[in-house]
């Protein structure tokens, strides 16, 4: 049995889909996504625009900037679901 199947996290469909949706290839390898954008981020998370930037703003959930484009981690947004919302 491979250690994807072992793993317990429970899926979210629209997460699976922003993923599947970004994997890229490099040497013919798939690589999965490691940071979302913003409204990637509201999709995965089902929430507002507005409530995710309380979310940022507050410091609940981390991100930073590469140049002026702001990117939430996947594992930060993970760490949060499997927190109850509180970083």
């Amino acid at each position: 049995m491979s250690s994807h199947a072992l793993r317990q996290e429970p899926r979210n469909a629209d997460y699976d889909l922003v993923v599947r949706e970004d994997i890229v290839l490099q040497r013919n390898l798939p690589v999965e996504k490691l940071l979302l954008t913003l409204p990637e981020v509201g999709r995965v998370l089902a929430i507002s625009r507005s409530k995710l930037y309380d979310l940022l703003n507050s410091g609940n959930l981390p991100s930073f900037y590469i140049g002026k484009s702001r990117r939430v981690r996947i594992s930060d947004v993970r760490a949060f679901v499997n927190g109850g919302g509180q970083s």
